[in-house]
């Protein structure tokens, strides 16, 4: 690892650790993982309940629960199936005499052989969610369990570190990934150790009532690479917007189902907008919300025709100045609807609604959009879909 590159990360990351910022961001889980340690406790005899108890904490709940990837309630549901061989594979999960790969493998062909099992008791929909067997969530039950030894760990953070630190490149749905990654944590680590200064004043903040201790530095550590994933990743200096239409206006739902959906009329942050930025675009009306996501493939131009000039119901309020698009996620035939993420808490304060074509979003908004509509962040998504297909079984 180029421990010079390394350095100016850290120099960045201890700027913003518990400042307003970091606050804002990052703060709640030394709150929240203080909680999940009190509670945790494998030895209990109703483990169910334990298991239960554990996530039913005061705050966010971000590590295990975001968009329609909400594993914990999934295996609370496994529990009501049956408790003793939903404890067993546990077990197998949690014997460290095994190595780490099989286990997970285990872990992962339980999870998928009970998404059927659920149909007793959910009968309605919960065969249509996503997966929720992944690393992501593996992860979370091995730390807890053995907090000294793993680390919380998420397939895109992961995937970002690598490249802002110009690792080699990690692949989706390799269960390896997992181990690759221990092994970077384990480097972050011992270069962290070295900070005694800067340990002092971590010391003194998880000491702080109502922290998580933190005694192994691992939660440290995976801030810190989250932090860089995330917030210091030059790569990720993209912008997010909402770019908004009115279907009184215009044929949206037509121009998506027939693929021709090119442009967007531009009439705020013309200067701002440009190639790479995400976008959601987000319909009005009585179905108001999102139909697809996509990405700005050239800047706001003037364009006199384009494929869809047919589809204007008011000729008047066609605008030339436009940005080019491409539909990266097309949602039309089932639509993110308003109120559908009501309860979303990352998406409370989404700028829609208003009367324009192009307002700022965020990327944690834009993220949760991404993870309600596609599970590829899951790093064995692809194996245990193609399998379940198989079946005749549907992840979403």
């Amino acid at each position: 690892m180029d421990t010079e590159k390394l350095s100016q990360y850290w120099s960045k990351y201890k700027a913003i650790f518990n400042t307003p910022e970091f606050e804002k961001h990052e703060y709640y889980k030394w709150l929240v993982l203080e909680q999940c340690y009190q509670r945790w406790n494998w030895n209990a005899d109703d483990k169910a309940a334990m298991f239960r108890n554990t996530f039913d904490v005061k705050g966010p709940k971000n590590l295990w629960m975001s968009g329609q990837f909400y594993p914990t309630g999934i295996v609370e549901l496994f529990f009501k199936i049956d408790p003793k061989d939903v404890t067993s594979h546990f077990e197998v999960l949690f014997d460290e005499t095994k190595e780490l790969d099989d286990r997970i493998q285990s872990f992962i062909d339980f999870t998928a052989s009970y998404l059927p099992k659920l149909k007793q008791v959910k009968p309605e929909d919960i065969i249509e969610n996503h997966y929720h067997g992944d690393l992501r969530a593996i992860s979370l039950y091995l730390t807890l369990q053995y907090p000294e030894k793993y680390f919380l760990y998420k397939h895109s953070m992961n995937k970002a570190f690598c490249e802002a630190m110009d690792l080699p490149k990690i692949k989706s749905g390799q269960i390896s990934n997992y181990a690759q990654y221990l092994h970077i944590c384990q480097e972050v680590l011992k270069f962290i150790q070295e900070d005694d200064e800067f340990l002092i004043q971590y010391k003194a903040f998880c000491d702080q009532p109502n922290h998580y201790d933190d005694p192994f530095l691992h939660l440290l550590v995976q801030d810190f690479i989250y932090t860089v994933a995330t917030y210091l990743n030059p790569s990720n200096k993209v912008s997010y917007w909402i770019f908004q239409g009115n279907p009184d206006i215009y044929d949206f739902e037509t121009a998506l189902r027939n693929e021709i959906l090119k442009y967007w009329t531009v009439t705020a942050y013309k200067d701002k907008i440009k190639i790479g930025d995400k976008v959601i675009l987000w319909i009005t009306g009585n179905k108001a919300g999102c139909y697809a996501l996509a990405e700005v493939n050239s800047e706001p131009e003037i364009i006199e025709d384009d494929p869809d000039n047919h589809l204007w119901k008011n000729r008047e309020e066609r605008s030339k100045l436009k940005a080019g698009i491409t539909i990266t996620h097309n949602l039309v035939d089932d639509p993110i609807l308003k109120d559908d993420i009501a309860s979303i808490e990352a998406l409370k304060q989404l700028k829609v609604g208003n009367q324009g074509t192009n307002f700022t979003a965020t990327r944690t908004e834009y993220d949760s959009f991404l993870e309600i509509i596609s599970p590829t962040e899951s790093d064995l998504y692809f194996t245990i879909k193609n399998s379940l297909d198989q079946k005749g079984y549907r992840l979403f």
